[in-house]
Formats: C-alpha cells, sequence, structure tokens
C-alpha cells in the first residue's frame, strides 16, 4: 500500500511540471535567408580620377552559401560626369547558415548596365568581396572592394556600409 502512495504522489509531482515544460514556446531554429544592405563608396578609375557614390541592394541564400541578389548605385567623378550601375549578382557567403556567426566573408560578380554613358545605355560588369561584422542579430557593419568594368572605363571602389537581415 505504501508503494502505491508514493507512485501516486510521485504521478501528481512530475506530470504537471512535465506539462508546463511543454506548454512554454520552443524556440524557433534560426535560419539566415539572406542581407540587404546600404553603402557608401569612394574610388579611382584607371585615368586617376577620383570617384564617390552610395547605393544599396539585397542578396538571398538558396542553398547553403550561394546567393542571388541586386546591386545598384549612383557615382560621380571628381570632374563631374555621373553615372548609374545596377548588377544582377551571384556570390558565395562563407557561413553556416543554421549558426548566427559574427563575422561573415563573401564573394561576389555580375553582368549589368550602366546608365549615363553619353546620355545612353551600356554594358557592365562587376568583381567583388568584402565580410560583414554583424554587430547585433540584426545589423552588421559591410566593407567591401569591387571593381567595375564599363565599356571604356575601369574603376575600383571601396564601400563601407550596413546590413541587415
Amino acid at each position: 500500500m505504501r508503494s502505491a502512495h508514493i507512485t501516486l504522489i510521485t504521478i501528481a509531482v512530475l506530470f504537471p511540471a512535465s506539462l508546463a515544460a511543454q506548454s512554454h514556446p520552443q524556440p524557433q531554429p534560426y535560419r539566415y535567408n539572406g542581407n540587404g544592405y546600404a553603402f557608401g563608396s569612394i574610388g579611382a578609375c584607371q585615368h586617376g580620377y577620383a570617384l564617390f557614390g552610395g547605393g544599396g541592394g539585397g542578396a538571398a541564400l538558396l542553398w547553403k552559401g550561394f546567393a542571388l541578389g541586386v546591386d545598384a548605385g549612383a557615382y560621380r567623378f571628381s570632374d563631374g560626369w555621373s553615372f548609374g550601375l545596377v548588377h544582377p549578382t551571384i556570390g558565395w557567403h562563407f557561413v553556416n547558415r543554421t549558426i548566427r556567426a559574427r563575422n561573415e566573408f563573401f564573394v561576389n560578380f555580375g553582368p549589368g548596365a550602366v546608365f549615363g554613358v553619353n546620355g545612353g545605355v551600356g554594358p557592365s560588369g562587376t568583381l567583388g568581396a568584402g565580410a560583414i561584422h554583424w554587430a547585433g542579430n540584426r545589423v552588421g557593419i559591410r566593407w567591401e572592394v569591387r571593381a567595375h568594368g564599363l565599356a571604356e572605363e575601369g574603376i575600383l571602389v571601396g564601400r563601407i556600409g550596413v546590413s541587415f537581415r
């Protein structure tokens, strides 16, 4: 009889505790799907003219570190000539998508279009590499170096900006 009482007391104590543990919302697993960003840039062309600009973009991680994105910016040379660039990008982010990393490194490239060349549109291409230091869960500082090839110009720019995930 004594063991029956101990069993009932044990069930009475443990069963509500197990229900209480199950009633708390379980944390959702983390999954990194990409980021958006804004940047300012400074650089130069092969002729030695300084270049200033800014823009933004984003990248969606589709499989492991493989990313597809778009990047757009407006630039102005020190001699007054202005132009805009739009590039769809293909890239690789060196991250584990299930772990919230503090630092994220990436490379990307893509064909695109330049606007403002003699009042028209022309072909361009880009190649870049950089890093994002995630200062918090959602905001990070982004550093990047990009090489842009336009119809008759080669441009190298350094970028610094903010990323959001």
